[in-house]
């Protein structure tokens, strides 16, 4: 049809040229010229669109490009694997990574991490379905939600078809509120944390005192746990204000009930210190990278 409308408004201009309606030539050209803009606009938006972020990650997870690794968390009293915190990854060719701090808040911004969300829990699901190893111990595997994800029920109804499977082999889901983008505490917002709660979903907040992961988040959401950011454990074997500042989330945890997990520790002196002071539970390089749900599953069972 563009076609058509194109190719007729280039005859009539031609025409009216020939004819000498010079008068309305210059009308009859901008006509033309609009009709020519709308066709390449038909032509150029699905290019445009390939070259979109939204467009990108679609086409990502539909190739699997797209995929989670599991990074241990570990007991501080005893070392044994006592969850895992899933963290995405993608893949643009061998060797090649888009970093996730580059493409998650985009995707948080633009509501596309609903989806990696939900292709996130079918993944893990399916990973463990087809491991069909049931632990001894029950287990956590944290999965990292911003405000986009309470927007809508989609979140409540991706935890609800997981733990249907997970629960079989004591694994039970945690989610992780995100500092990036601030939730507001709104009726809805309630309303899924309560269901989330009923259905045995346990809440941590992520990197707390960092970003929009504040004190206004402990009323808010009633945290399980409270997750310190590693900016906080870089220097707690060094630096006064990063200890006194631990210590007082662990005094905070301790009032509220909440278990601590501390984030990022790479060296045994960052972990001596933090056993000294109590904390319950660690995570970080100087246990594990994240690494694929296979290799995860083997360290679990090593447990045992």
């Amino acid at each position: 049809m563009l076609v058509l409308m194109l190719c007729s408004g280039i005859m009539v201009a031609c025409w009216q040229a020939y004819a000498g309606y010079s008068k309305d030539f210059k009308y009859t050209a901008y006509t033309v010229i609009f009709f020519i803009s709308v066709f390449a606009s038909f032509l150029l938006c699905p290019l445009i669109y390939k070259k979109t972020i939204e467009y990108k990650i679609k086409n990502a997870l539909k190739k699997k490009k797209i995929y989670p690794l599991i990074q241990p968390i570990v007991c501080a009293d005893t070392g044994k694997i006592v969850g895992g915190e899933v963290l995405m990854r993608w893949r643009i060719s061998e060797g090649e990574l888009v970093p996730p701090e580059l493409f998650i808040p985009i995707a948080e911004s633009n509501g596309m991490i609903k989806l990696i969300t939900t292709e996130t829990f079918r993944t893990i699901t399916k990973a463990f379905f087809v491991n069909n190893n049931i632990f001894k111990e029950n287990i956590i595997i944290f999965f990292n939600v911003s405000s986009a994800n309470f927007e809508d029920e989609k979140l409540l109804n991706d935890c609800n078809v997981a733990a249907e499977i997970l629960h079989r082999y004591n694994v039970n889901i945690g989610l992780e509120v995100t500092e990036r983008t601030f939730i507001e505490g709104n009726a809805c917002t309630r309303h899924i944390t309560e269901e989330l709660r009923r259905a045995g979903v346990v809440i941590a907040l992520d990197d707390f005192g960092t970003g929009n992961s504040n004190y206004l988040y402990i009323k808010q959401f009633e945290p399980n746990f409270i997750k310190i950011d590693k900016a906080f454990i870089s220097e707690i074997d060094t630096d006064k204000f990063s200890k006194t500042t631990v210590q007082s989330m662990l005094l905070l945890g301790k009032g509220l009930e909440c278990r601590i997990v501390a984030e990022g520790i790479e060296t045994e002196s960052q972990k001596k210190v933090l056993l000294e002071m109590g904390v319950d539970y660690l995570q970080g390089y100087l246990f594990s990278k994240p690494i694929p749900l296979s290799e995860f599953f083997d360290k679990v069972k090593g447990n045992n």
